[in-house]
């Protein structure tokens, strides 16, 4: 017999997250490029970045490229920029520009193991111009494990992202909402 789920966050009813959901605005708009695995996972923290974010559109793949031009087309004035932290086996992409008015961010989300491979395997995505987090911090994910303490959650890097490019925009609620969340999650596993 199934478990009865949220009509709302489709989660079951035991770990419904829309309580910790949150209404945020921000101007850079943002398109997270969501591998099709992580989707199903129960603990992704997409599920509550963007029911929390008003500018913020979730697109389930494993090819960016094949996704670039639809993704650009939503915001033809703003250049894209991706998230992702540089990689030492790659050529440094270009820088993004730090003016919120000119930027659409894109980010991809999965495992660090799929993430990389995402842009391993996808040049036109590799090359795109990055942001990079100015202060990056050590990461607050406790429900799923990361091979080093500076691996963000997708909700803890666009969080810092935006704050970083919009000042006025509080990251701290949406971090504490995140690890609200994160709690109940754990108290129901007991």
């Amino acid at each position: 017999m199934a478990r009865p789920t949220c009509i709302e966050c489709g989660k079951p009813l035991n770990v419904c997250l829309c309580r910790f959901v949150l209404q945020l605005e921000h101007t850079v708009p943002i398109t997270i490029i969501q591998h099709p695995a992580e989707a199903k996972h129960p603990k992704n923290s997409v599920a509550l970045l963007w029911r929390s974010l008003t500018h913020c559109r979730v697109v389930a793949g494993e090819r960016p490229d094949d996704l670039l031009g639809e993704i650009g087309a939503r915001y033809p004035e703003r250049s894209l920029a991706l998230l992702y932290p540089e990689t030492p086996d790659q050529p440094a992409p270009p820088s993004a520009p730090q003016r919120t008015t000119d930027i659409h961010l894109l980010v991809l989300d999965g495992t660090w193991r799929k993430t990389r491979r995402m842009l391993y395997e996808n040049p036109t995505t590799a090359a795109l111009p990055r942001l990079q987090l100015r202060s990056p911090q050590c990461g607050r994910y406790r429900i799923r494990k990361a091979s080093d303490p500076h691996q963000l959650s997708t909700l803890e890097a666009c969080a810092l992202a935006i704050a970083q490019l919009e000042p006025q925009f509080d990251a701290a609620r949406l971090l504490k909402a995140f690890d609200d969340w994160q709690a109940h999650l754990l108290e129901q596993r007991g």
